[in-house]
């Protein structure tokens, strides 16, 4: 049924999206490595644990009463700042959930590779398709 296809066909754009969204933050942050990747983890845990102590203490300040517009400016910053990171740290967990697929589907990838691979080794000699009495024009070949 034409629903059916259209609901596959969108769980295989969703997936292509996400596999691109993990190949480009890869890239980008120039990760090559599941212990590259834990780094990251590790080093956006620590921004988001120091963005949130820092708003906390901004927090304080304006139940004090002080600092006005400017703090909750800031906060609002921070907040945002938290958000992105978060949203990152996700992205970091998500591939490294992945990496036991991604591995399977190489490791697959390599083996089909190298079975053609040696199809076409247990052959001998391609077979040529021309006769030897006959050539490319203007050929300098022998009797001519």
């Amino acid at each position: 049924p034409k629903n059916r296809t259209a609901f596959l066909l969108r769980k295989e754009v969703l997936k292509f999206d996400r596999c691109q969204q993990e190949f480009l933050y890869l890239t980008r942050k120039r990760i090559e490595t599941a212990e590259q990747l834990s780094m990251q983890y590790d080093a956006l845990q620590a921004q988001i644990d120091a963005l949130t102590d820092q708003r906390r203490e901004l927090y304080k300040i304006r139940r004090a009463g002080h600092g006005g517009d400017a703090v909750t400016d800031e906060i609002t910053g921070l907040t945002a700042r938290v958000r992105e990171l978060r949203r990152e740290l996700k992205l970091c967990v998500r591939i490294e959930r992945d990496i036991p697929t991604v591995k399977e589907a190489v490791q697959a990838d390599t083996s089909e590779t190298r079975s053609v691979t040696h199809e076409k080794a247990d052959k001998s000699r391609p077979q040529r398709h021309f006769e030897t009495g006959r050539g490319v024009s203007g050929g300098g070949g022998p009797g001519r």
